[in-house]
């Protein structure tokens, strides 16, 4: 399993079809790794980082094994924003996952 900021994303993770890195990300697909949030998608918010110009991207990925994704439990990303007190955590969306058994 890997999980978090990947700062890569393919045409069909970004608003306006850029790709970043994208060969990085169909590497790890091609070598049978599963992308969480297109295996267990709850919504249609795809999108876990937003530009300074409100254009929204997939940066962030949980990539798991074909036997690990049968296990999981839940898979969540959390829209909302991420602060503690007058700071930022992060300015990108928190991925969030339970394995069972």
């Amino acid at each position: 399993m890997m999980i978090g900021d990947f700062n890569s994303c393919q045409a069909k993770d970004s608003e306006n079809d850029t790709e970043y890195n994208a060969n990085d990300i169909r590497e790890l697909l091609e070598i049978g790794f599963i992308e969480a949030w297109e295996s267990h998608q709850e919504d249609d918010s795809r999108y876990t980082w937003w530009s300074n110009y409100g254009t929204g991207f997939r940066l962030d990925y949980l990539f798991i094994s074909k036997s690990l994704n049968t296990k999981m439990d839940i898979y969540h990303e959390n829209h909302t924003k991420n602060h503690v007190g007058d700071g930022w955590l992060s300015d990108h969306c928190s991925l969030i996952a339970a394995l069972a058994g």
